[in-house]
């Protein structure tokens, strides 16, 4: 038996018995995932009954998201099991994570993850039935033209995204831009041949939109981005509107106070190790994931 098919077995409500076994994750498991992660909102007959994921999303730093377990599971070792076997397998590389308040105990005093990040990631959301002021956003700019993030974009998107992460990534981008129900678009010069900042639009796991990556050189740029993004929507914010931005980049809170969005929560991230700072903080008006980006 391959190490990865290791088999569990647990006593679960009711005196029924459990099989369970940590596997890596495959394409397939991605739509019961996100089921899994939508019965949690969002903080945490299939075979699949649990997620936790750890990617290296640069050469020495993993980040760690999407960990999750069927509600009617929770309590019977499910998650411990999946954690030991993802901290496996990202080995001795430093680790960061978000740390919802209800969890940051459990992660910072027994998990390791004992090394705060200055920067607070703030979560704006708005609801089916709110009224967003997205009319008064930035909506033409001289000398400045939107394109859809076509291939022939690529390279250059790639090269303004690894100046802000300060690395390449290269791989990860082209499926970002070509997702399912999303959109992408890029500000440049007339030319084309100086970038200003490029945005996605998506609809998350529970049918809100929801931007990110959106990285710019300044307020203007991400408005007049954030205005194209909007007009892509098949259903304008149906279910309502996702925006996670960083306290490092006022920017980004002015823009959401401009549209009107409601404040949830701040989120502090740990690290094992050092704190990730060879970003351009300054260019990061709503980052990309919680789950699987550094930024």
């Amino acid at each position: 038996m391959e190490h990865h098919n290791v088999s569990s077995i647990i006593i679960g409500k009711n005196n029924k018995m459990i099989k369970f076994r940590v596997r890596q994750m495959t394409i397939n498991d991605v739509n019961t995932v996100l089921e899994i992660w939508a019965k949690n909102n969002l903080h945490e007959a299939t075979p699949v009954i649990g997620m936790c994921v750890g990617i290296f999303v640069h050469p020495t730093i993993a980040f760690i998201g999407l960990y999750g377990v069927q509600p009617e599971l929770h309590g019977h070792g499910i998650g411990i099991a999946m954690w030991k076997r993802m901290m496996d397998h990202i080995g001795s590389l430093n680790a960061g994570l978000y740390a919802v308040p209800e969890h940051l105990t459990m992660y910072r005093d027994r998990a390791g993850f004992q090394n705060p990040d200055d920067r607070m990631l703030i979560i704006y959301e708005s609801d089916q039935d709110d009224h967003l002021n997205v009319d008064i956003l930035v909506n033409s700019i001289p000398e400045t033209k939107i394109h859809l993030i076509t291939t022939e974009w690529y390279n250059k998107v790639i090269d303004y995204d690894a100046h802000v992460h300060g690395y390449i990534r290269a791989k990860l981008l082209p499926h970002v831009f070509n997702e399912e129900g999303s959109a992408a678009f890029v500000a440049s010069n007339m030319t084309g041949e100086k970038i200003f900042g490029y945005g996605c639009i998506r609809t998350n796991n529970i049918g809100k939109a929801m931007i990110g990556p959106l990285y710019a050189d300044n307020d203007a740029i991400a408005e007049l981005l954030m205005h194209y993004l909007f007009g892509r929507l098949s259903t304008q914010f149906a279910k309502g509107l996702l925006y996670m931005t960083l306290d490092s980049n006022p920017g980004g809170e002015r823009i959401a106070e401009k549209l009107a969005l409601k404040q949830q929560e701040k989120i502090q991230r740990f690290f094992r190790g050092q704190p990730y700072d060879g970003a351009d903080w300054d260019r990061v008006y709503c980052i990309h994931s919680p789950n699987f980006s550094l930024l």
